[in-house]
């Protein structure tokens, strides 16, 4: 399943196992490099259950994640 939010690309993958269904997540920003990746190990009893938090732990890390300070600064500010 794919989705957009604030210019990341969401990808998150489900399978089903013994214990329930289980999601990795990829985030990546305009290109095909992956930004993030990651497993979720907590089994969910359904597949959408499992989509709904992997999204929700996607769009929390995308959000949480800092600008770099140095990018950011002016240019002639000496770095």
């Amino acid at each position: 399943m794919k989705h957009q939010y604030k210019s990341h690309a969401i990808l998150i993958t489900t399978w089903g196992s013994l214990d329930g269904f289980t999601t990795e997540v990829r985030i990546s920003k305009k290109g095909p490099n992956v930004f993030q990746s990651l497993k979720i190990n907590q089994g969910f009893p359904t597949k959408a259950e499992a989509e709904t938090f992997a999204l929700e732990v996607a769009k929390r890390r995308i959000d949480n994640v800092r600008p770099d300070p140095v990018k950011d600064l002016p240019k002639d500010a000496g770095v």
